[in-house]
């Protein structure tokens, strides 16, 4: 069995293989080829396609000419769609199948119903299905597996293992080696799971496939370096502020720092409305809050959670946080919610901060 360390040079074998073949065989033979929007340069030349929008949209185009009531149905559903009423979409859908048997274009309608209920597994699984019935759609349902896939490795609802993760990712790859957010989201997989050489590999595969992430995936690739050279171990410099610590951190997905100031005696991570505005979170009528103390008294505070907190190669993901109006001039406050993943050595006379990684905080995992 091929390890899925390897798979990015696996699949770079199979896909010289393949353009052999295609140059041997005779010119009357037609395939779908999906093409590329942008060529990367260097030894690997595998097609960078064009990004899916994040909204589904229902397709309208067929792969063959429809009968008039077959037609009717799929205006009703479509109806059904645009009035939200996606029980009625699901009904009349059943009962298209039931009349005219399965056909490609309504399993994908199928999935994009699945898709706006969140129900991204059975999407991805249904999106398979039309593809087997007709491949001459794979253009098309690629770019929506493409969104599928990656609104579940992302799903905090009823989220994936690791191995399961690990499974759908490589499968996918398989199936469409160009896209680089494949290997990004593998990469990060095996990042959160201390991987960290499968995590450098991928990380740096979709680099080469998209040099547009570099500012995403650079600084994780040298976090994973940095831990991989000192297993759960993270050194950092910190810095006084008046009495208080303060240290560079990255949140979610954004390229830049925020400076937090570094309090063990919090409960939560805290960052400001500003910050949570710069990370596009919606602060809700019905959010849930959390009361907290003051120097002004106890107050209720929104609570939200953080995708990933990174702290220079210490990166903890799914950080409970609150956000507070203001922070006196800094952008956050890092407190038990990130530092309880770690046993802490503050040295303030070198001015160094050191993370050794807690062991019983990753036993149920």
């Amino acid at each position: 069995m091929i390890s899925f360390r390897w798979l990015p040079i696996f699949i770079l074998g199979a896909s010289v293989g393949y353009g052999v073949a295609r140059y041997l065989q005779p010119q009357s033979v037609k395939t779908e080829i999906i093409q590329p929007t942008a060529q990367i340069t260097g030894i690997h030349k595998l097609p960078v396609y064009q990004a899916a929008s994040t909204q589904p949209a229902l397709i309208s185009q067929q792969s063959k000419p429809l009968s008039k009531s077959e037609s009717g149905y799929l205006l009703l559903i479509r109806e059904a769609v645009s009035n939200k009423e996606l029980s009625k979409a699901f009904d009349l859908l059943a009962e298209a199948q039931q009349q005219f048997g399965i056909s490609a274009h309504r399993l994908v309608l199928l999935a994009e119903l699945y898709q706006r209920r969140k129900n991204f597994k059975q999407a991805r699984a249904t999106l398979h299905q039309a593809l087997e019935v007709d491949p001459t759609i794979t253009a098309q349902v690629y770019l929506m597996i493409r969104q599928v896939v990656t609104a579940l490795i992302n799903a905090q609802v009823d989220a994936l293992s690791f191995n399961e993760k690990v499974q759908i990712l490589s499968e996918e790859i398989i199936n469409d080696p160009g896209f680089a957010n494949y290997y990004m989201l593998l990469g990060r997989v095996y990042y959160t799971h201390e991987e960290y050489a499968d995590a450098i590999t991928n990380l740096a595969y979709a680099l080469q496939l998209d040099h547009t992430q570099s500012p995403i995936l650079q600084p994780l690739i040298d976090a994973a370096k940095q831990r991989l050279e000192n297993p759960g171990l993270v050194e950092l410099p910190i810095s006084d502020h008046g009495r208080a610590l303060n240290v560079d951190v990255k949140l979610n997905n954004l390229p830049q720092s925020f400076r937090f100031i570094l309090d063990t005696g919090a409960s939560f991570t805290a960052i400001s409305l500003d910050v949570a505005q710069k990370l596009g979170v919606t602060i809700s009528s019905d959010q849930p809050t959390i009361q907290i103390s003051t120097a002004n008294g106890m107050i209720q505070v929104p609570m939200v959670i953080l995708n990933a907190v990174n702290l220079q190669g210490a990166l903890v993901e799914q950080v409970p946080a609150v956000v507070l109006n203001e922070l006196n001039g800094f952008d956050g406050l890092l407190g038990l919610s990130f530092l309880n993943h770690f046993n802490i050595d503050i040295n303030q006379d070198e001015g160094k901060l050191l993370l050794l990684k807690n062991p019983t905080k990753y036993m149920t995992q």
